[in-house]
């Protein structure tokens, strides 16, 4: 069955009495059966609708299509693949009209004939022949919408045609009806009607080599996301056209001049506390006001350093007593120790708590300080130790001493510290003595008493 006999089919059908019933839709070829028949998925639906082909058209091919009370008919391919952005349908094509029942009489596109390279109009009878007509470079083209229908066995045709002309955004009828007629066998008829061709969709293309040029998309609405400050400043654009939000990164400016001052306005709520703010520069000395109630005793701060003496001020009444403020935060002073100085103290806490930002390591565990320089024989640099706890002295060491003996002649053993002469041999002497102490080393420490010794590092 050929695209004629198809669209022949598809007329008469719709021709019925029927009008169509819902609006043109767009959708996706799925499947083409037996050349006449095709599945397709509208844009708006997850499920295929079979239709009659009233054009050729492949699987994958985008399609126009429309619907009476039972049928859906597919009228035009206008390009393959998924609906793009721009122009009404997508891609290349442009959809520039429609109107389910459509209209017989000026119609007016949403943009301009002069974008397009050539525009297709699709319009039916009243007695719902459908056909379709392009025009190439349409912007001030006259073009001639017919159908037509003949019968060789009863030798009847009837023509049904209407001239428009197209210019900037408007198809208008420029000739009325050309004529309505029939063609008997041995002679003619010509009868003219009003109101026999009605223009249902047009469509605008654009050629894919067309350089530099595409669809135009429908106006581009933008509006203001956020503003705050920062740097460096930026613009960020988010969201999907036709409505996008633009968000700002804006650098803090200069600090303008001081306004006038504003009339007072209405008391507000009392806001939640803020944030302690940075001490600010001294004011000039104000006027001596009027001697405020005595506030509370607050507990003793850490003392800081004398301050200048101020001048004397008048004495004031005696206040009353106010009530104990709050313990102020203490105060820090300044580490008077150098980096390197050592701090002797018998308080167990480490120095480092005293003067924060400071480090300390203890120093020197069990000895004692000694004085730079030199000493008799002995020079002492910084860092040098020496000494011991304990001491045994050597022999050297001895003080000089003697040990006492006496003697005698005789025969016999010996007592320690004695000596004998053989009375039987006199150039023969016998002596006995005894060893005594163990080895032990001594105290050598002068008299102590330990403390908490540190020396700044940091």
């Amino acid at each position: 069955m050929d695209k004629k006999t198809v669209a022949g089919k598809v007329s008469r059908q719709l021709g019925q009495g029927r009008r169509p019933a819902s609006p043109v839709v767009y959708g996706k070829v799925t499947a083409v059966v037996d050349g006449y028949l095709a599945k397709v998925l509208p844009d708006s639906s997850k499920s295929d609708v079979t239709a009659w082909l009233a054009c050729s058209a492949t699987a994958g091919d985008r399609v126009v299509v429309i619907k009476n009370a039972t049928q859906w008919v597919v009228i035009a391919v206008i390009g393959s693949g998924s609906p793009g952005g721009g122009g009404g349908i997508g891609g290349n094509v442009a959809l520039l009209y429609e109107d389910a029942l459509g209209s017989n009489g000026d119609i007016t596109l949403t943009q301009p004939a002069a974008l397009f390279d050539r525009i297709e109009v699709f319009y039916r009878s009243n007695d719902y022949e459908y056909a379709s007509q392009v025009v190439w470079q349409p912007d001030g083209k006259r073009a001639v919408l017919f159908v037509n229908r003949g019968s060789v066995g009863s030798q009847t045709m009837y023509v049904k045609a209407r001239s428009v002309t197209i210019s900037g955004a408007s198809i208008t009828s420029d000739m009325g009806t050309i004529g309505e007629g029939q063609v008997l066998a041995g002679s003619s008829n010509y009868v003219a009607g009003a109101n026999q061709i009605y223009i249902t969709c047009v469509l605008g293309y654009v050629s894919p080599e067309t350089t530099g040029f595409a669809v135009p998309g429908p106006a581009n609405s933008l509006s203001i996301g956020t503003v705050i400050s920062g740097t460096p400043p930026s613009v960020a654009v988010s969201g999907t056209p036709p409505s996008q939000v633009l968000d700002f990164v804006l650098p803090k400016g200069d600090k303008g001049d001081k306004g006038d001052k504003g009339d007072t306005g209405a008391a507000g709520s009392p806001g939640a506390k803020g944030d302690k703010g940075d001490k600010g520069d001294k004011g000039d000395k104000g006027d001596k006001g009027d001697k405020g109630d005595t506030g509370a005793a607050g507990s003793p701060g850490a003392a800081g350093s004398p301050g200048a003496k101020g001048d004397k001020g008048d004495k004031g009444d005696k206040g009353d007593k106010g009530d104990k403020g709050d313990k102020g935060d203490p105060g820090s002073a300044a580490c008077p120790y150098r980096v390197g100085d050592i701090l002797e103290t018998t308080n167990a806490t480490s120095p480092a708590v005293s003067w924060p930002g400071t480090t300390w390591e203890s120093f020197a565990p069990g000895r004692v300080l000694l004085a730079t320089g030199s000493a008799g024989t002995t020079t002492y640099a910084v860092g040098n130790t020496g000494g011991a706890e304990r001491v045994a002295l050597t022999t050297a060491q001895l003080a000089r001493h003697t040990h006492g003996t006496s003697g005698g002649w005789g025969a016999g053993s010996l007592g320690v510290g004695y000596f004998r002469a053989d009375q039987n041999n006199p150039s023969t002497m016998w002596s006995a003595s005894q060893a005594e102490g163990n080895n032990e080393s001594h105290e050598n420490r002068m008299p102590y008493q330990a403390v908490y010794r540190y020396r700044r590092l940091t």
